[in-house]
């Protein structure tokens, strides 16, 4: 294999399972804390199904970065 397709090949997004967890552990004290408090808050992280929270947390680890288009 070519060095250049080698280099493009290590720059691909890999996915690793980041969090092994209980989806319903807290989850109804979680909602209650949210919806009896002001203002009212419900966490992203019951928005997604497994793969999803799995991006999401993914996507939060990645660097941030800014560019100024002016």
């Amino acid at each position: 294999m070519a060095q250049r397709e080698m280099a493009r090949r290590d720059e691909r997004l890999v996915i690793h399972k980041l969090v092994i967890r209980d989806p319903q552990s807290g989850f109804a004290e979680e909602v209650r804390q949210g919806l009896t408090s002001t203002p009212k808050r419900l966490s992203p992280k019951y928005f997604y199904d497994q793969l999803g929270s799995q991006l999401f947390e993914a996507i939060c680890l990645l660097p941030v970065v800014l560019s100024h288009q002016g």
